[in-house]
């Protein structure tokens, strides 16, 4: 849907829901209307959503129908996936037939929130979430008497316009794709001009129009190259309008608790993250993340393929991990979020789908000793976490968090799952390309606590492993060896006693990792390109966006890769 978009901007759609507790009469006041309205999509969910994609000439790209089940954790990720792609496509017109409940469920989709008091208030967000062009074609139908002035429902329009339906009625993907080629039928037939319509619902009054703008607040943190200037963002003058990025709602005021929570309970231990319970913990660790910016990284994947000597060169070296990591998966992550004075926020340990059945390239002797050391792989294989759903979700909270801090132990194959992970795409083909991608996604601050250990006697110059390091510098272990995230705790308590007994100058070590002698850094700029549209108020002027000059530069947002190259092919297919 994301690709088709690009190119197919009228979006139809349609939605299906569970009745009405309140009905109201039919010549109802709007005013009483809209209470009843409010009170029945407030406690109600939605069943499905139908969306038709065309372009103006009416050509269809697709029907998509999202079935929902009945809970709040699958809305709310549907709510973070959508938001997300309409982040990136402002210039859409949306049409409806009798669309006031179908709009008012999506505004409490994309909200998270109950919705609004007034009528002018609902018809605001609506603006604000999807903009003013917005087009109902029952009330369309009201000026046309060979089209009973709009009295008919849509399978009756379609008929006398000479339009047949694909699939059953009453289905959300249906309908929507039968409300485009309504509408294109009246375009053809009528010769509609669209702005007389724009704004207008059947049965509502108030218009659909762009709020007054009174307020400019500062854009969350963008992921973007340091040096580059970030503007204020104007929005409208509207209580629904933060936390916001590009117009569009990201986690609703829930934050502020969950970040409380989060800090009052920091030493509950690991938590352990599956593909249920994904989208509340990236939640979480984003509302960490604002205070705790040091983010230290551990992974475990199976095994090697090519086994690198001791002492080889690094061409090899490098050659031996693109082989690995370009053929295998990332079995765990484990991510700890810290401050700079070592308080630790929380530690996250993200288990990934792995078949040992199906998958084609792994080290048998690894795979025991992973489950020696207590992993599940049957866990993995029936609860374990898509990585391409895991990749779009923590490139989202990336894109929020610019001035963090990545700590690792001898993390040169850790950064290259991660790098693998975010781009979706191959590793390079050299170290230096590496080394600049690295600092293209995750900033130049990158920090390698066996690299730093090479400069002290008394750590025996760096060559013990994470284990022992931690047991002469008197850090405990929580939970087990070779486990992603007990293993990245270590590596930030390791780090803070480091600090504190070392005075440790960061600046010194900031971009070495340990066996590597290119230094990450920023690459060379360039390059000069817009950025993809951003979901903002209309009017308000896009910078271009300064990026390294590198091949793996686009298609980005903010500075995080988004849907490599395959976009087109996947839009081919489509």
């Amino acid at each position: 849907m994301d690709a088709a978009l690009h190119h197919h901007k009228v979006v139809s759609m349609d939605s299906e829901f569970p009745g009405f507790l309140r009905k109201t009469p039919r010549l109802s006041d709007e005013l009483s209307a809209f209470a009843d309205m409010k009170f029945n999509v407030d406690n109600m969910k939605i069943i499905q959503l139908g969306i038709t994609l065309s372009d103006e000439n009416g050509i269809i790209a697709g029907t998509w129908k999202f079935n929902f089940k009945f809970l709040i954790e699958m809305e709310l990720f549907f709510s973070n996936m959508f938001t997300h792609v309409l982040s990136r496509h402002r210039d859409l017109k949306w049409l409806t037939f009798h669309g006031l409940y179908d709009l008012a469920y999506m505004v409490k989709l994309v909200t998270k929130k109950p919705l609004p008091v007034s009528m002018l208030d609902f018809t605001e967000i609506i603006a604000t979430v999807f903009g003013c062009c917005v087009l109902d074609v029952k009330y369309m139908a009201r000026f046309y008497d060979d089209l009973h002035r709009g009295e008919l429902g849509l399978e009756k329009l379609a008929k006398i316009l000479g339009v047949k339906r694909v699939g059953g009625s009453h289905q959300a993907g249906s309908d929507s794709l039968l409300t485009a080629r309504v509408f294109a039928r009246m375009k053809t037939m009528y010769g509609i001009e669209e702005s007389r319509f724009v704004g207008f619902l059947h049965g509502v009054t108030t218009r659909i129009c762009e709020p007054v703008r009174t307020q400019v607040l500062p854009t969350f943190p963008l992921y973007c190259e340091p040096g580059i200037p970030q503007l204020c963002q104007v929005l409208p003058a509207y209580r629904y309008c933060r936390p916001m990025i590009h117009g569009v709602f990201l986690h609703p005021p829930i934050i502020q608790h969950q970040y409380k929570e989060l800090s009052d309970h920091c030493e509950m231990g690991i938590r352990q993250v599956w593909a249920c319970n994904l989208m509340e913990e990236l939640q979480k660790m984003d509302a960490a993340l604002h205070h705790h910016k040091v983010v230290s990284m551990d992974s475990e994947f199976p095994g090697f393929l090519r086994k690198t000597p001791r002492r080889s060169d690094e061409l090899s070296a490098f050659a031996d991990m693109k082989f690995n990591v370009d053929n295998m998966k990332i079995i765990q992550l484990g991510i700890t979020l810290s401050d700079e004075n070592g308080i630790i926020a929380g530690t996250w340990e993200f288990n990934f789908k792995f078949l040992i059945e199906t998958e084609v390239f792994y080290d048998p002797k690894s795979i025991e000793f992973l489950k020696e050391s207590g992993i599940d792989f049957e866990e993995l294989r029936i609860n374990g976490i898509d990585q391409l759903f895991f990749s779009n979700m923590f490139t989202h909270v990336l894109s929020r968090h610019r001035d963090l801090k990545w700590l690792t132990f001898h993390g040169l194959y850790d950064l290259a799952y991660m790098v693998k992970l975010v781009t979706k795409k191959p590793l390079p083909v050299s170290m230096l390309d590496f080394t600049e991608i690295i600092a293209t996604v995750f900033g130049c601050c990158v920090l390698d606590v066996k690299y730093m250990a090479r400069l002290y006697d008394d750590l025996h110059r760096g060559e013990l492993g994470l284990e022992k390091l931690a047991k002469i510098l008197g850090v405990k272990r929580v939970g087990g060896s070779h486990h992603a995230g007990s293993d990245s705790l270590l590596t930030a308590r390791v780090f803070a006693r480091m600090k504190t007994m070392y005075g440790i100058e960061e600046s010194r070590f900031a971009g070495f990792l340990y066996g590597v002698t290119t230094r990450i850094c920023e690459p060379v700029r360039t390059q000069v390109l817009p950025t993809f549209p951003g979901y903002c108020q209309p009017g308000i002027p896009q910078l271009c966006q300064v990026l390294p000059a590198s091949r793996y530069c686009r298609p980005m947002i903010h500075g995080v890769f988004l849907h490599p190259p395959i976009i087109q092919h996947q839009y081919r297919v489509l």
